[in-house]
């Protein structure tokens, strides 16, 4: 299998499985008893899917727990490469992702104003007491929470962050760790950074992801 071959099976995968919560809204059977086809019957390759399980049963794509296949509201491909369907998942960053497409949707359907909102204007019950108050912190947008662009010292890949995530842990409130972190500053007074390639300082950052699901708890809640 090509590398061109790689990417595009896993793209197909990638909008295959994103479908499926559509499909199941479309669906009048319940969760969990989904109406099934043949690969054949929903115009699904049965060679290609072939070609997916014996290329992660070798290993050429690793840590694939499981794959399902839903097109056209019918479940056309389901197969556990690590335990079964009842075996729980450790999702982690992929989660990440689906926080993206809920902003979109509630952004779609005018619950949020945009990606240009100000997170702590949403969170006004957080910003009440949070530590290290700066008006840096009171820009940060939901825009550079999904980007991990924000300027709080936050950087899972560097294990001395004081927001490296797995500080975030050891404490109950998540959210309120990650508002209540300082600007990062720099190894020595009035040193200057490069000016980023694309317009932003980038530092992987789980905890300001994370708080973006309260923020689109509490959209959801102001409109019911």
């Amino acid at each position: 299998m090509t590398a061109a071959h790689r990417i595009a099976l896993i793209l197909g995968l990638f909008f295959s499985i994103a479908s499926t919560s559509q499909a199941q809204a479309s669906s009048d059977s319940t969760p969990g008893d989904w109406p099934t086809a043949s690969s054949a019957q929903v115009g699904l390759s049965e060679a290609r899917l072939h070609s997916l399980d014996t290329a992660i049963r070798s290993g050429e794509f690793n840590k694939i727990g499981s794959v399902l296949i839903a097109r056209h509201g019918k479940l056309a491909y389901e197969n556990y490469f690590d335990g079964d369907a009842a075996t729980l998942r450790d999702t982690r960053s992929a989660t990440k992702t689906i926080t993206g497409i809920l902003i979109g949707i509630a952004i779609e359907e005018r619950k949020l104003s945009g990606v240009d909102a100000k997170v702590l204007d949403l969170l006004p019950e957080r910003a009440r007491r949070m530590q290290n108050s700066d008006p840096r912190k009171t820009a940060i947008t939901i825009e550079d929470f999904l980007t991990m662009s924000s300027p709080l010292e936050c950087d899972d890949w560097n294990d001395a962050s004081r927001g490296n995530e797995e500080r975030m842990y050891l404490v109950e409130d998540w959210a309120q760790f990650v508002l209540d972190l300082p600007i990062r500053g720099r190894m020595r007074v009035g040193e200057q950074c490069e000016t980023p390639p694309y317009g932003r300082y980038f530092s992987y950052c789980t905890g300001g992801v994370f708080t973006l699901s309260e923020v689109l708890q509490k959209s959801h809640r102001h409109t019911h």
